[in-house]
């Protein structure tokens, strides 16, 4: 649960920031599916 509090505000924050990362689109996905990737490895582990 405390993973999607922290996952709501970065979304936003990401929405902000999408000019800045327009340039490195890739980076940011790889980003974000590394995030995704801990955020899930930490429910697994939680549960």
């Amino acid at each position: 649960m405390l993973g999607l509090l922290l996952l709501l505000p970065g979304m936003l924050w990401l929405g902000w920031r999408e000019e800045l990362v327009e340039g490195m689109p890739l980076l940011a996905v790889c980003g974000w599916l590394r995030l995704e990737e801990l955020l899930l490895d930490e429910a697994v582990d939680g549960g």
